[in-house]
């Protein structure tokens, strides 16, 4: 121990040091729910933004591995490159593999959100088995899948006919090294869904394992109808939702002030 030289000082890439002190970055590592939630609030991000009219959820589980999709129709992540360390790198590949990286550190683009660390698809990349993502931002599309964290080819950008949009995909193995469990309990994702349309959010589809699941909640009101000028919403109104006894629970709500 008394050896203490050169040697022992490491320079780590950003997506080894999310691995080796994954706790810093993901905290609980009991199931991939931490990147699940950062796929989903990027979606919930444009939704809420007024960008994105619809959120679809699909999951896709056996016994060897789970893949979890998450599609919105916002404004979709910019395209073109950005320098990093003195080389032109494409801005999909910079989200994915510096986790510095981010559109949400100031207010230019987002009113309110509910990620702004900038190393939420830095982590996703880090701890998944593999990641693909395809979106279409004003009539360019990028395009980018890696495996391990390793990009598979280099990301391309093409113009396009189709809409705006993101769809992010990424899927954890049995053998994962990360968690100690792969699949993400069905009962969360449930609960969030369900907690996101109570709260005015429409137009989610949850689809698991080719079967679209009905969500209960429901709200007589709409986000986007009571903006605030400084960023939050106000809300009046009752939510019904409907618990796993299928028992209807009635909440009245006379005013909120909420940040999302």
């Amino acid at each position: 121990m008394n050896n203490y030289n050169s040697d022992n000082i490491k320079i780590l890439s950003d997506l080894d040091h999310i691995r080796l002190r994954f706790g810093m970055y993901i905290g609980n590592n009991e199931t991939p729910v931490s990147l699940f939630n950062e796929a989903i609030d990027n979606a919930i991000d444009e939704v809420v933004a007024g960008y994105s009219d619809s959120l679809i959820v699909e999951c896709q589980v056996n016994d060897k591995q789970a893949t979890y999709v998450i599609k919105d129709t916002g404004r979709g992540i910019p395209t073109g490159y950005k320098e990093v360390n003195g080389q032109n790198m494409a801005i999909l590949e910079a989200l994915i593999t510096k986790s510095n990286s981010g559109g949400k550190f100031d207010n230019s683009a987002y009113l309110s959100s509910a990620g702004l660390n900038g190393v939420g698809m830095c982590c996703i990349n880090a701890l998944s088995d593999s990641l693909h993502i395809h979106s279409t931002n004003d009539g360019v599309t990028g395009e980018v899948n890696t495996i391990d964290g390793e990009l598979i080819a280099p990301v391309e950008y093409k113009e396009t006919r189709e809409k705006s949009g993101t769809i992010t995909s990424f899927t954890v193995k049995k053998d994962t090294k990360y968690f100690d469990d792969f699949v993400v309990p069905y009962e969360y994702i449930i609960h969030k869904l369900n907690t996101y349309q109570a709260f005015g959010i429409k137009n989610i589809k949850f689809v698991y394992n080719g079967e679209e699941v009905e969500l209960t909640a429901t709200s007589p009101f709409d986000l986007h109808k009571h903006p605030m000028d400084n960023g939050k919403y106000a809300l009046k109104g009752d939510i019904e939702v409907t618990n796993d006894k299928k028992e209807k629970l009635r909440l009245s709500l006379q005013y909120i002030d909420l940040i999302l």
